[in-house]
C-alpha cells in the first residue's frame, strides 16, 4: 500500500519510496515546465485535496484530461497510466510516497512472516 493511509490495528513494513509528479493537461501552462515546486501549483486547482477525492485513477486522470485540476501522483503510476493527453512533470520538494507491504498487527503466522521477509527483500531491490 501507499502512504497515506490509517494504519490502526496494522503492522507496516517500508519497502521503498518514490517521487511525486504533477499530471496535467498537455495543453496547460506549467506542461512545458522541467520541474515544479509545490509553491508553482499554489494557484492551481489540485485535485488530490481531501475535498476533492476521485474514486479511482481512471476519474482523476479524466478529470485532469478535461481541465479539471492538476493531480499530484507517485512516479510510477504517472508512468502506468501513461496518455498522450497529459503530461507529468516531477514537483522537486513534494514528499515522497512509502510504500509498505501491510499486515494486521495481532501476530502473522509464521508462513505469512516468511513471506514478508522475502517479499520485504525482494521489494527494496
Amino acid at each position: 500500500m501507499r502512504r497515506p493511509f490509517d494504519d490502526s490495528g496494522l503492522h507496516l513494513i517500508p519497502v521503498g519510496s518514490e517521487p511525486k509528479v504533477a499530471c496535467m493537461p498537455a495543453t496547460h501552462p506549467l506542461a512545458a515546465r522541467p520541474e515544479l515546486t509545490r509553491a508553482d501549483l499554489d494557484s492551481q486547482r489540485v485535485l488530490d485535496l481531501p475535498t476533492r477525492r476521485t474514486t479511482t485513477l481512471e476519474e482523476k486522470f479524466e478529470l485532469i484530461a478535461s481541465g479539471h485540476g492538476i493531480g499530484l501522483v507517485p512516479h510510477s503510476v504517472a508512468r502506468s497510466y501513461s496518455r498522450p493527453d497529459l503530461v507529468h512533470v516531477p514537483v522537486t520538494d513534494a514528499p515522497e510516497v512509502q510504500t509498505c507491504l501491510v499486515v494486521a498487527t495481532d501476530g502473522p503466522g509464521p508462513l505469512l512472516r516468511d513471506f514478508l521477509e522475502i517479499a520485504a527483500a525482494a521489494l527494496r531491490h
